[in-house]
C-alpha cells in the first residue's frame, strides 16, 4: 500500500512539474502579444 502511495505521489509531481514547464512559455507569449497590442493602441491614440 506505501508503495502504492509513493509511486502516485512520484506521478503526480511529474506530471505537476510537465504542467508548470508547459504553461510557462505560453504564459510568457500570452504577456508578450498582450504588450504588443498595448504598445500598438498607445502607438495609434498617441501618435496618429
Amino acid at each position: 500500500m506505501e508503495l502504492i502511495i509513493k509511486v502516485t505521489r512520484g506521478y503526480l509531481a511529474v506530471i505537476l512539474l510537465l504542467a508548470a514547464v508547459l504553461t510557462i512559455p505560453i504564459i510568457v507569449a500570452m504577456v508578450y502579444y498582450l504588450m504588443l497590442l498595448f504598445s500598438l493602441f498607445i502607438g495609434s491614440v498617441f501618435f496618429p
